[in-house]
């Protein structure tokens, strides 16, 4: 699969010198990076929450349903030992059944 982004020519140049400087590939970065974002790394989500605020994507109530969701999750997978993925899953089709 090829994920892509479109941004101003300078960005990326930046972006590729950066990650030479880090000693990190482009494949490595991207999947470091999807990889933290949907293990719900906390230093990767207290980063988003921050992004999310400087770019006005911010809202309160939707954040206080996504921490309630992300508790409930946490919650599930240990009571019932499941894995992220199934839990996941279940929160999926529950979405589903209720049309979100």
């Amino acid at each position: 699969m090829i994920i892509g982004f479109e941004d101003k020519d300078s960005t990326y140049a930046k972006l590729l010198i950066k990650l030479k400087h880090e000693g990190v590939t482009k494949r490595e970065f991207f999947r470091g990076v999807v990889g933290s974002f949907l293990e719900d790394n906390p230093s990767f989500m207290a980063y988003l929450l921050d992004f999310k605020k400087r770019k006005n994507l911010y809202t309160q109530t939707k954040q206080k349903i996504l921490d309630k969701e992300r508790k409930v999750s946490y919650n599930t997978e240990k009571q019932l030992g499941l894995s992220k993925d199934e839990v996941n899953e279940l929160f999926d089709m529950f979405d589903e059944e209720l049309g979100v």
